[in-house]
């Protein structure tokens, strides 16, 4: 990576420095998000022993024990930070448990044929990184597309995806949003009146991810002291 390209990384629009700064600055309020993150995710179950993490970054929201299973862990992240900072918080546990990892400093959706190609056996998880798709491009079209042929790239797979389906600036005086479970492919309106808190939501452009009838989950992240955001979880395969 060039000099240049490498200061880039640092201040990605949803990553390096200012989401690291971010996340230790305020994942001290996110116990509930992780708490439903990680329930979520052990009730994946696939016989994979591999695993595809796209996205991952550090690894903030991420269950340390549930990476343990695992054999081989290959990580996708543009981030410089990520692998250092990643280290830091699962190296312990992951090493306790033999778990080997590799990293590539790549552009996981740009490249996700040849990274499926090259590891065919592996499980995949998009850790947080397709409601963050229309914020890098910066089109609806292009995001749209992009999002939209996941499920026959993947088709076949074990995989899974948390990621941002709506988010609006919140204040403490509103009410808490709701967590529910839904079927099938449901429009942004429709998840904003489950969620329990109107307003108007910024869309991600989520809600075509999936194959029909993929059950999944919402719940809420304060990312912030007056950012929401609503996660959309779900897992196809296993």
């Amino acid at each position: 990576m060039s000099r240049d390209a490498f200061q880039r990384s640092l201040f990605l629009p949803s990553g390096g420095l200012v989401w690291h700064a971010r996340a230790l600055r305020f994942r001290s309020g996110w116990k509930d998000y992780m708490l439903a993150l990680a329930n979520w995710l052990q009730s994946w179950q696939h016989d994979r022993k591999d695993l595809l993490l796209l996205g991952p970054s550090a690894g903030w929201c991420l269950d340390p024990r549930w990476l343990t299973p695992y054999r081989t862990l290959v990580a996708v992240d543009l981030d410089p930070l990520a692998p250092v900072l990643f280290r830091l918080r699962h190296g312990l546990e992951m090493h306790k448990h033999q778990v080997r990892m590799q990293w590539h400093a790549i552009d996981a959706l740009e490249n996700l044929e040849m990274l499926l190609h090259r590891h065919p056996s592996h499980a995949v998880l998009f850790c947080n990184l397709l409601g963050q798709h229309i914020v890098h491009s910066k089109s609806v079209e292009r995001t749209m597309t992009v999002l939209g042929r996941l499920k026959h790239q993947l088709r076949g797979r074990a995989w899974a995806s948390f990621h941002d389906c709506l988010s609006r600036p919140w204040t403490r005086a509103e009410s808490w949003p709701s967590a529910f479970v839904l079927e099938g492919n449901h429009g942004s309106l429709d998840i904003a009146e489950r969620a329990g808190v109107s307003g108007t939501w910024e869309e991600h452009l989520t809600t075509d991810v999936f194959p029909a009838g993929v059950r999944k989950h919402y719940f809420p992240w304060l990312i912030t002291s007056s950012r929401m955001h609503i996660i959309e979880a779900g897992a196809v395969g296993g």
